[in-house]
């Protein structure tokens, strides 16, 4: 039976199975069959997107488009999810030896030739990447020095226009603390509701503006709260009376959600354990490309461990490798322990809760703090309207510690920074 068959078969009944697809390398040039190849980047799709990847799913998916006998046909090859992951290894193995047919006759053509013996030396080695097509492609020293090199001349012409950065949206702070990069890990710590979520959606909304794509895992709410809340910064408006708010305020807010349909964000809500977010990313990795990912917030991601500090060294020491998976920005929110507020003094990175490997892996620590009095003197209580806050950059590996002073609207849940 037609191991394409079986393997599309498995994962319209295992969708655990695309994610170790695409873990092991998998790609859609790999079917032969066009219609299996419109199946398969169409299971992809749902499973990146969080949609059911069921026979039913898929079938409304594609609509017209749905070459529907190859779709029984697939299900009807499918016993088990066991021969999926045999069928997956014989696919993967048959595009290889496909790929390695003309590449051999390449060599034999050099060889025919007369070609140097180092061109056909060099030919032959890069067979090896077909026979293997998991292995990690290292960089030479040269292309990483020639790399580097680009980017320095870049940066000394200021023709940076094309580079990918991600920024807070608060100016000063931005040019205080130096963009954040695409390989950087950062955690953004504060005290319970204290708006380190609020933030990081505004650190969200700010950079699709910009033009980068976005993706939310959101631990702690939903997915509509998420949306909602971006458009409510973005129009100024009071969600929880919005029914009281002036009709243009009221509009404005619809306008906003509409241009979110149309913006490159993705909101996770079902993904909690650390394997599912792992998973996700693997495919996000190779379909949506986020520039910015966010994971609000570390102590809610679930994890096998014994204690609070070995289970956030676990979680932390993940995110590592899981930045390298997805190759963008990633921001975890976490929580600060009660130090700093008990003594009302500015945070640390020693006040992030069961800190240890957490301040130790971030390449960027960013803390949001709120003190107990405002710059009037005043008690900053739970019934004020506008609260003063401040946000540190208290670590940069690559780069200067920075400051700012933030006004935060509670009515809007949106942070302005105060002039200077």
């Amino acid at each position: 039976m037609n191991h394409e068959q079986i393997f599309i078969g498995s994962c319209l009944l295992e969708p655990t199975l695309i994610d170790w697809a695409v873990q092991e390398g998998l790609k859609a040039d790999a079917f032969e069959a066009a219609d299996r190849r419109r199946l398969w980047l169409c299971l992809l799709d749902n499973r990146t997107n969080g949609k059911l990847t069921d026979l039913q799913s898929i079938y409304l998916e594609l609509g017209n488009d749905c070459p529907a006998d190859e779709l029984f046909a697939c299900e009807k090859a499918a016993p088990t999810q066991i021969n999926g992951k045999k069928a997956l290894s014989a696919l993967l193995d048959a595009h290889s030896l496909s790929q390695l047919r003309p590449a051999l006759n390449s060599v034999l053509s050099q060889i025919d030739d007369g070609q140097p013996i180092e061109a056909v030396k060099a030919s032959v080695d890069a067979l090896e990447s077909l026979l293997r097509p998991n292995r990690v492609e290292e960089h030479t020293l040269p292309e990483t020095v020639d790399n580097a090199l680009e980017w320095a001349a870049n940066q000394i012409s200021g023709n940076i226009g094309e580079e990918k950065v991600v920024l807070t949206g608060f100016k000063d702070f931005d040019d205080k603390a130096t963009p954040i990069q695409m390989h950087e890990y950062v955690v953004l710590g504060a005290r319970t509701s204290t708006g380190k979520s609020s933030l990081s959606n505004q650190i969200a909304s700010y950079n699709l503006n910009r033009g980068l794509r976005v993706v939310i895992f959101t631990l702690e709410t939903s997915a509509r709260a998420v949306v909602l809340q971006i458009a409510a910064q973005r129009a100024d408006a009071n969600l929880r009376l919005l029914r009281n708010e002036m009709p243009d305020r009221q509009e404005r807010l619809k306008r906003e959600l509409e241009k979110i349909r149309n913006q490159p964000l993705l909101v996770f809500e079902k993904d909690l354990s650390l394997e599912q977010i792992e998973a996700r990313c693997r495919l996000l990795a190779v379909s949506f490309k986020p520039h910015l990912v966010i994971l609000d917030y570390l102590g809610l991601v679930r994890v096998k461990a014994d204690g609070g500090y070995e289970r956030m060294s676990k979680i932390s020491k993940a995110m590592i490798p899981l930045k390298k998976t997805i190759g963008c920005t990633l921001l975890a929110d976490a929580q600060l322990n009660r130090g700093n507020e008990k003594d009302d003094r500015p945070p640390t990175r020693t006040d992030l809760r069961d800190s240890g490997s957490v301040e130790e892996d971030a390449h960027r620590i960013l803390l949001l703090h709120r003190p107990q009095k405002d710059d009037a003197g005043m008690v900053q209580g739970y019934d004020r309207a506008i609260y003063d806050c401040e946000l540190y950059q208290v670590k940069n590996r690559d780069g200067p510690l920075a400051q700012t002073r933030l006004d935060f609207f509670s009515g809007h849940t949106k942070f302005v920074e105060k002039k200077s």
